[in-house]
Parts: structure tokens; sequence; C-alpha cells
């Protein structure tokens, strides 16, 4: 176990570099990010090197996880905010052919409907949809366990899109 790795991380910086805009499929900011948080990761002890492989073939370890685990994020975040933006066109578009409402309708009908929901589903759409948070971090705010809160979280959209007759 290495007790400073700060001179390791300068020494491979340039090809760390090179390697996290590869993983990131050219996009300069993208590798920035990664490196930074993969360099956090180091730093702060979440990801450590136990000496089974040589530094640098840990380190670009490190990177291509933290690359893998950020796109997996985005994937998630964009289709959680699709499924919402797609609600919202459905209930818009309805409207707009049904009765001539304007979107402040649509936002009444669907704050209405969501706080027709149970306690603990509103809680969690209204942190994901309209906070940005992540269900994790929703779960962590409402105090109950990640499996609960995406439970909890399925359960909501179903029943939200049942209210509004989608």
């Amino acid at each position: 176990m290495l007790t400073d790795t700060r001179p390791l991380l300068e020494q491979h910086h340039k090809e760390s570099y090179i390697w996290a805009l590869r993983c990131c499929l050219g996009n300069k900011e993208d590798a920035k990010e990664a490196l930074q948080e993969s360099y956090l990761k180091v730093l702060e002890g979440r990801a450590r090197f136990n000496g089974k492989s040589g530094f640098k073939t840990w380190l670009f370890a490190v990177i291509r996880i933290t690359v893998a685990d950020t796109r997996r994020k985005r994937i998630i975040e964009d289709i959680r905010h699709f499924e919402f933006r797609e609600l919202l066109n459905r209930l818009t578009s309805r409207q707009r052919y049904d009765t001539g409402t304007e979107q402040n309708n649509v936002e009444v009908q669907l704050l209405k409907s969501l706080s027709e929901l149970s306690p603990k589903q509103e809680q969690i759409l209204r942190l994901v949809f309209y906070h940005e948070f992540t269900i994790e971090e929703a779960a962590t705010i409402m105090g109950i366990s990640v499996g609960s809160a995406r439970t909890h979280y399925e359960r909501g959209k179903k029943n939200l899109r049942i209210k509004i007759k989608l």
C-alpha cells in the first residue's frame, strides 16, 4: 500500500489523460472530469492500490471504471428525465386537444396528481424530478433504503400515469 500517491499520479498524468480521453471517446471535458474524479478517488482513499499489479495498470483501471460509472449514471439520468418529459408531453398534448388549456394547467394537474400519491411516492418523485436528486440521494434524504426508494419511485411513476390516464 502506498502512503503518498501524488508523485505517481503526477508521473503518469499525461498518459492518464490520454487514456481518459480514449475512454471518453475523445470528449475532452468528459476526460478532464473523469480524470479529476479518478484522482479524487485515489487521494481520498476510495480507490486503494494493493500492489497486485503495477501502479499504472491499477490507475488506468480506476479511470476506466470511473468513466463507465459516469456514463451509466448519465444514461440513468437521461432515462429518468425522458420519462418525465414524455409524461408532460403526453399530458400537454392531450389537454391541448381536449380543452385548449395552457401549460400552467398541465402543471397544476400534474401537481394535483402528485399530491394524490402516497406520501413516500410523492416525496421521491418530487426529489428526483423537481430537485434533480438521484434515487440514492433521495433515499438518504428520506431516510429509507435504496431498494425501498426504487420501489416507491417505480410505483409512484406507475400510479402517476394511471392518475393522469396516459
